[in-house]
Parts: structure tokens; sequence; C-alpha cells
């Protein structure tokens, strides 16, 4: 294994072990060996989506994007950096791009997420159906469909499954925010 391989596996182990500053520290040496390299030039790029600096993050992931080592979640992090800038057309393009390399739950829920913004919803309500078939019952996935069968004006079927939604249980606390907000809808509670 070469110096920066090693240096890689000891920053994704960091990374892994939530020690973001030494991750960093590891990452910018080996940009300092190599200015190219898309595994660092991702994780500086997710650190400036947090810290909404969009613009940079853009850039640095642009650059991870040309490389032939680069990861695919790159592409989940770019469709973040454009969709929380505002690009959402530009967004759906990644989040497309990456939802169909990994067929992945929060991709899935990105992706679907941004074809309801776009008024595209009955390829959201795809995307959702086929996620579904791995994550059944799932609040996120229930809730999204009811949003876009209602733009579609079926509001029978969105009512349906928000019914479905607020029989859930045992619901972490976005969930139970969900669920109220379902049972607001209903009128069921004001």
């Amino acid at each position: 294994m070469d110096k920066t391989s090693a240096d890689l596996e000891l920053a994704l182990s960091l990374v892994k072990n939530g020690d973001d500053k030494g991750a960093a520290k590891v990452f910018r040496k080996i940009l300092k060996e190599n200015e190219k390299e898309p595994i660092a030039l991702e994780f500086f790029a997710v650190k400036e989506i947090r810290a909404k600096n969009f613009k940079n993050a853009i850039h640095l992931l642009k650059q991870a994007l040309k490389s032939k080592n680069c990861r695919a979640s790159a592409l989940f992090q770019m469709g973040h950096a454009l969709r929380d800038s505002g690009k959402i057309l530009q967004a759906e393009q990644f989040y497309s791009k990456y939802y169909f390399i990994s067929h992945d739950y929060k991709a899935a829920i990105s992706y679907a997420d941004v074809l309801i913004k776009l008024s595209k919803n009955n390829e959201a309500i795809q995307v959702l159906n086929q996620i579904e078939l791995k994550y059944p019952r799932n609040m996120k996935i229930l809730s999204l469909k009811s949003l876009a069968y209602k733009i579609n004006g079926n509001e029978n079927l969105a009512i349906k499954l928000k019914k479905e939604i607020i029989k859930l249980e045992d619901l972490n606390p976005e969930e139970t925010l969900i669920k109220s907000g379902t049972l607001m809808d209903l009128g069921l509670i004001d």
C-alpha cells in the first residue's frame, strides 16, 4: 500500500469514528501531496456544504468529479450543494445519476423530493415505489408519495397514504413531527 492510500485509509477511519479534526489534518496533508485527490476534495466540500458555502463546495466537487478515482458519493454531495444553493434543476441531474448507481434510500428520498419541487410528480412516485419495496411502511416515503399524489390531484390516494402514516408507531422525533403534520392535515388535531 502506498503512502497516499495509507493516509486515505487513516483519514476515512477518522471520519467514521467521528474525528473530523483529525481527518481534516490528514486530508490537508494528502492535498499538499496531490491537490486533485477526489476523496479529500469531497471531504472538504461536505464541510463547505455544512457551512453553507455552496460556491466553494461546488468548486471542490467539480474538481473531485473530474477524477477517475472519484467516489459516486460526490454526485450525491453535488446534488446537495446545488439544491441548497437554489439550483434545483442542476441538482436533479446529480441526484438522478447517484440514485441510479446506488439505489440507496437517502438518494431516493433526496431525488424524489427534488422531482416534486420540479413538478415531476409521476417520476417521483416511480422512484418512491421502487425504494418502498426495500423499505415498506416508511414515513418519509409515504409522506412524499402523499404529497406527489395530492399535487397531481389524486386527493383520495393522498389521504389513504396519510391514514397509513398515522397508523405507524415507534417513531423517531422527525417521524413524530411528520405524523403530527399529517394529523393536522387530516383535521384530526388542531
